[in-house]
């Protein structure tokens, strides 16, 4: 295969392991490589059989696609993606760095979910870590690169895999892309390296330098060479959830969330609560203040009456409270009501401007 293929040139990787070459079904040693500009980072002497930082899964074409689908897939999202615009905004660098994170008040939650990958709500984000195997060079070689007929390596332990390597799809690089250059988006400066690490978002031992090296080559990556999830930046959850609600995407194990977010009916009393308590005390103002309003004869609410000038003003004024109250609560309500569905309606228009603007130019 042609080292074009690679996104980074492999002096870059930072993870120099080795991996047994599929046509040596007695795992001999390859010779050894030429190191890299660090003379530190040597790399291993004998060939390891399994994918690097996961022992348990071997150098099988087969298995190795289903891991990547398993690890990196977000089947939701791709469903949802034509109507994803209606709670998203559709940018790809709609990403905050680590640092900016921070300053606005979001605390880091490590997720092995893809699907949670870059989605947040209220203070919290969640960020799936980079994985030891997507810095390895020949990762990408062998498995996450185009493959041509003619160029196509059978593993002899894959004979009956010929026709599945001759139409390999590139839906699993893409999805590698989109999810290196989030990443390049989330660790921009040595600030955002540090956070990182403190939280684990990267291997041990991959330092600042071979890291800006290795990164460098998915910043620039466009739409198109990415999975239609990546063309969005961060997802507020809490508008997933209505997104599932309102499409229906058959890959959603339930159609009322995103993702679950309790395993307890105990949180979900509690998140309710307060607006009960809100819709309750309304209610009964409302109600006290129609009880007031009807409990004074209308024969008493004559401005020109001048007997009993006293209470016939105490009561006037009651009265014309009461009436304000229902009024101001009317009022509040209705843009309760009013407000939200504005928002919605603007945001549905920028949608469609904006996607008739994508189509023009896809079309160009």
């Amino acid at each position: 295969m042609a080292s074009f293929q690679v996104p980074f040139p492999e002096n870059a990787a930072p993870n120099v392991q080795q991996l047994l070459s599929p046509e040596d079904s007695l795992a001999r040693v390859l010779p050894s490589q030429p190191q890299g500009p660090r003379g530190s980072r040597r790399k291993s002497q004998k060939p390891i059989d399994y994918l690097p930082g996961f022992p348990n899964i071997p150098l099988n074409r087969t298995k190795i696609s289903e891991f990547i689908q398993k690890e990196l897939g977000t089947p939701i999202l791709d469903e949802l993606y034509p109507r994803l615009w209606f709670v998203a905004r559709k940018s790809s660098s709609n990403i905050d760095p680590l640092h900016r994170q921070a300053t606005k008040g979001r605390k880091i939650f490590i997720t092995e979910d893809s699907q949670l990958h870059l989605t947040w709500q209220d203070d919290r984000i969640y960020i799936k870590p980079v994985p030891l195997w997507l810095l390895n060079y020949q990762v990408w070689l062998r498995y996450l690169s185009p493959i041509a007929p003619e160029q196509t390596c059978v593993d002899p332990n894959e004979k009956d895999q010929v026709s599945f390597l001759t139409i390999w799809e590139p839906h699993e690089r893409a999805t590698a892309l989109g999810f290196l250059r989030s990443h390049a988006h989330l660790i921009e400066h040595y600030s955002d390296f540090v956070i990182a690490h403190q939280h684990r978002l990267l291997p041990p031992g991959v330092d600042w330098i071979t890291w800006s090296r290795f990164i460098a080559h998915f910043r620039d990556a466009g739409d198109d060479d990415v999975s239609h999830r990546y063309h969005y930046g961060q997802l507020r959850l809490s508008r997933l959830h209505w997104a599932v609600r309102l499409f229906r995407p058959r890959a959603a194990h339930t159609w009322w969330f995103y993702h679950l977010p309790y395993w307890s009916t105990t949180p979900y009393l509690q998140s309710i609560l307060a607006p009960l308590l809100v819709a309750f005390a309304t209610f009964s103002l409302v109600l006290s203040a129609m009880q007031v309003a009807v409990g004074i004869p209308a024969d008493g609410l004559k401005f020109s009456r001048l007997t009993e000038i006293g209470l016939e003003n105490m009561r006037r004024a009651f009265w014309v409270f009461s009436i304000m109250v229902l009024i101001i609560l009317g009022v509040v309500w209705i843009l309760l009501g009013a407000i939200p569905l504005t928002v919605l309606m603007w945001q549905l228009l920028w949608g469609f401007n904006h996607r008739h603007k994508a189509i023009n130019q896809t079309r160009a």
